[in-house]
């Protein structure tokens, strides 16, 4: 990332009234805040509720349900006109990956998170949304039959399994010619075709060997990784030690084109991948030893006959729910859930707007269509529709879903009397008001001609239809004073953008001077990244294969005050379990103009001070930079200057460029972010 700033610090007459070494001032319980901190906002806007502003949405993670979660966002949009949602199929391990970092606002995984992962993302709500099931497809397309047999290879899971240890590497195995007796197979090796990302489709396909090839549960196991699995990508100078043989694709849509384009390739996709491409692909013994087609009703019979008692929530440990070899005679016997990953506590995510609900309540209304409407759409794609009970699930789910909301709006009155000459004669008076504030305004005027007031947000001297919420009633002065009250929030992104300097004036009289109505921001999330969330260069030196660190402050520049929570994590290197010593500390109404030092010591890792500097020249540097008060810290002014920034845009009369730190041209979250990742940072170190 480049910064655009020559390290010039300015002196901002800040004081620094407080400086506080945080210890664990309480803990909070895993289910969620204290009682008595923050108050969660309710966020539930009926279906058939048009939401207020046009939002965009992201979403990222797993390739088995893109299909589906395209056709998702293309029929929400049509009922949704103002929402535009994006999904990014990158592999479930890219979707857990996106969930650590809060990059987008909900993650996708055919993997649920283990109970060490739901350490490192506290309160993430699992929201099973579609089920599919994995195919064993293959290349083998010029194959003689003694007999047309209209079906697929037949394949037993512990064949599969020795396919992939290389064990059985020729097509005219015996093992293989077994299964099949009226099929003619090639003397030609075998090319296993296997995922080169993070994958879930990997860990339910491996799930299912683990179940029925002891070797593979003792070798390998479970895993949504292929790097330590055996085998060579040297077809053609191969020993007898090197099998099997295998090619690679990122995602499922890359794995079907792998085995699609290349002849004797043997792989495992998703059900629609492998039905919208015509591949052809194996029939699956199941426990009654029957061999299945992969279809939806078969697949739906995994979670008809499923046995095994669900987790009550979304928030309970789901890492133990699967729906493989499930019992039934024509039961498919790889299936599984596939879930949509969210936070309950929306502050986390830097992309939502802790002013302004709009972005909160179209994820929330989304999520809500998605396992209702959506899965209407389910058979089309060759997925299985949610079960009733698990509609109930999630629907719990979503209902828990809270944005909080620290500080109160409270109601602002001016009085402004309109003449040919401007407001208030020609004085027109700024207002100022912080977001989410009512404001009432009286309107008077000693005029027979006609006056309107309105907030001119694109400066075009024209009322135009997007501003028509901020215009007032027609006034003259037979209409006496007249009160006309409005909320300056709610704007689409083509108006009144929602923090900034605005122009307000008379829709009859536009040219003349007119106004100032400036909007502030009136809190902000500050989310604390994990540890390896941001480049090691801009964090301090700390084991981050030890510690994370994660959770959220929330600024509220009404009150002055800033609170949150804060988790620290201590993780085996090696392992990757968590030990024992998870924290949580309180950040409870600390003042804004605060120095502080987060002491989280994590057990048996006794690390001091998260907040200590780097010694790098390059660490220096950056330290000066986001030292824009010049006070020698990194503290809890410049999150409160950046705060009061937020909104302003370069060349802007409200745009600070120290501010401004990422060097992007507009002061926003991300801002703030990485000032709060780098809070506690002290000059006096070098």
């Amino acid at each position: 990332m480049s910064l655009n700033h020559s390290g010039i610090v300015r002196k901002l007459s800040l004081v620094v009234i407080l400086v506080a070494i945080l210890g664990p001032a309480g803990v909070l319980p895993r289910g969620g805040m204290q009682s008595g901190q923050n108050v969660g906002m309710p966020l539930s806007p009926g279906n058939n509720k048009a939401l207020n502003l046009n939002v965009s949405l992201t979403g990222a993670g797993a390739t088995f349900p893109q299909p589906l979660i395209a056709n998702w966002t293309t029929m929400y949009h049509r009922q949704y006109a103002n929402t535009s949602i994006t999904y990014s199929g990158i592999g479930s391990g890219g979707g857990r990956n996106a969930l650590w970092n809060k990059t987008t606002d909900f993650a996708a995984s055919d993997a649920p998170l283990s109970p060490a992962q739901r350490y490192l993302a506290p309160n993430v709500l699992h929201i099973p949304e579609t089920i599919g099931s994995v195919v064993l497809a293959y290349n083998l397309t010029k194959i003689p039959s003694f007999a047309d047999v209209p079906k697929g290879l037949n394949f037993t899971g512990n064949l599969i399994g020795k396919i992939y240890l290389g064990q059985v590497n020729l097509w005219d195995d015996p093992a293989i010619q077994a299964l099949n007796p009226h099929t003619i197979f090639p003397h030609h090796n075998i090319t296993t075709v296997r995922r080169s990302d993070s994958s879930g489709t990997t860990f339910v396909f491996t799930g299912f060997l683990t179940l029925d090839n002891s070797d593979w549960a003792s070798s390998i196991g479970q895993t949504s990784v292929t790097t330590n699995w055996p085998g060579s990508t040297n077809g053609l100078n191969c020993g007898t030690n090197c099998f099997p043989l295998f090619l690679t694709g990122n995602g499922n849509g890359n794995l079907a084109a792998k085995i699609i384009n290349n002849s004797y390739t043997f792989g495992y996709v998703e059900l629609n991948y492998a039905l919208k491409h015509n591949m052809t692909y194996a029939y699956v013994q199941n426990p009654a030893l029957k061999f299945i087609q992969p279809t939806v009703q078969t697949t739906k019979f995994a979670v008809e006959n499923l046995t095994s008692v669900l987790p009550s929530s979304g928030l309970s440990d789901w890492s133990g729910v699967n729906l493989l070899n499930a019992p039934g005679s024509q039961t498919y016997p790889i299936a599984s859930f596939t879930y949509i990953l969210v936070y309950q506590e929306l502050n986390v995510y830097p992309r939502m707007n802790n002013n302004e609900t709009s972005q909160a309540s179209a994820l929330i209304n989304f999520l809500r269509w998605a396992v209702h409407t959506g899965q209407t759409f389910s058979d089309g794609n060759f997925y299985v529709p949610l079960p009733s009970a698990v509609v109930a699930i999630d629907d719990a789910s979503i209902n828990s879903i809270r944005l909080t909301i620290k500080s109160q709006s409270v109601h602002r009155t001016f009085h402004l009397t309109a003449s040919s000459t401007g407001w208030n004669g020609t004085s027109n008076p700024s207002l100022s008001v912080f977001s989410n504030d009512t404001v009432t305004l009286l309107l008077s005027t000693s005029e027979a001609t006609n006056h309107q007031f309105y907030i001119d947000s694109v400066n075009n001297h024209v009322l135009d239809n997007n501003e028509s919420s901020t215009a007032s009633p027609v006034f003259t002065s037979s209409s006496g004073t007249i009160s006309f009250t409005f909320t300056p929030t709610g704007f689409n992104s083509a108006s009144l953008p929602r923090f900034g300097v605005f122009t307000y004036r008379d829709s009859f009289n536009p040219a003349v001077s007119a106004g100032s109505f400036t909007l502030l921001n009136q809190q902000a999330a500050g989310p604390f990244p994990s540890r390896g969330d941001i480049a090691s260069k801009l964090l301090p030196v700390v084991d981050n294969t030890r510690v994370s660190l994660i959770g959220s402050l929330i600024i509220d520049f009404r009150t002055n005050l800033v609170s949150g929570n804060i988790t620290v994590v201590a993780v085996d290197k090696n392992s990757g379990a968590v030990l024992p010593g998870t924290k949580w500390y309180v950040v409870a109404n600390l003042p804004l103009l605060s120095k502080f030092i987060l002491n989280v010591p994590a057990s048996p890792y006794d690390l001091g001070p998260i907040a200590i500097a780097s010694t790098s020249p390059s660490y220096t540097m950056r330290l000066r930079e986001l030292d824009f008060t010049g006070d020698g810290a990194i503290d809890i002014s410049e999150l409160a200057v950046c705060g009061s920034a937020v909104g302003g845009l370069v060349n802007t009369s409200n745009y600070n460029g120290k501010a401004d730190v990422n060097a992007d041209g507009t002061i926003d979250i991300s801002d703030i972010v990485l000032i709060a990742s780098n809070v506690g940072q002290i000059q006096a170190f070098h």
